[in-house]
């Protein structure tokens, strides 16, 4: 039998996929490039940060500014001074803006390890019911990507695939991702031995694990 492990944060009803913020309220989680400023990692970030309830929908929405100094302070950094962001932006950049503007309310931390090494972390950050965010680099010279993960497919020993929200790949409204990333395909190549699947697209790519930021809640 096949075992699908998701963050049970997520809610499927007829309008989508949908978590509580920081508010407390359902909100749709799942941020496509085109509703704000900002690269892939950003949304990413953000759909963490709501997912952990760090955040609230309002605090994102464009002419809105969050009453949280902190959350205003983060979204200046991420929205206003780095603009566009569009040469993309590395996962440990993401990081220490985190730490700097939020970093009472949560921890982030890119760990050192190879792609394989990362992949357990990636399992035990989404067993505590964290989503993890992701970058992966295409063969071929395609820029490097980021997407959250949300969930994973296998054992905990062995997982077979991690289920992704992708804010370049369509919204899913029946579904808990609309990406997988298939830790299987090339088994025998050392550096692209996963594969890019977005739902929807008729195209796949062969892609490494480039990095992985797992942020955490403080009580």
């Amino acid at each position: 039998m096949i075992q699908i492990n998701i963050i049970p944060s997520l809610v499927i009803n007829q309008n989508g996929l949908f978590a509580k913020d920081k508010s407390g309220k359902l909100v749709d989680i799942c941020l496509h490039q085109g509703s704000l400023d900002g690269a892939c990692s950003v949304y990413s970030v953000f759909m963490n940060l709501l997912i952990l309830k760090v955040i609230s929908y309002n605090d994102i929405k464009v002419y809105e500014k969050s009453n949280d100094p902190e959350t205003r302070k983060l979204c200046k950094k991420l929205l206003e001074e780095n603009g566009m962001h569009h040469n993309g932006q590395y996962l440990s950049t993401i990081r220490k803006i985190l730490n700097e503007s939020i970093g009472s309310q949560i921890s982030a931390k890119n760990p050192r390890a190879t792609q394989r090494e990362v992949i357990p972390q990636i399992v035990d950050h989404l067993k505590r019911d964290y989503p993890v965010i992701i970058s992966v680099g295409f063969r071929g010279g395609k820029d490097a990507h980021a997407l959250l993960c949300v969930g994973y497919e296998g054992s905990d020993e062995n997982p077979s695939k991690l289920f992704c929200l992708d804010p370049d790949t369509p919204k899913t409204f029946n579904n808990y991702w609309n990406t997988v990333i298939d830790l299987e395909t090339n088994s025998n190549n050392r550096k692209y031995f996963s594969r890019y699947i977005p739902n929807e697209l008729n195209t796949e790519y062969d892609v490494s694990l480039d990095d992985i930021l797992l942020i955490t809640p403080k009580e």
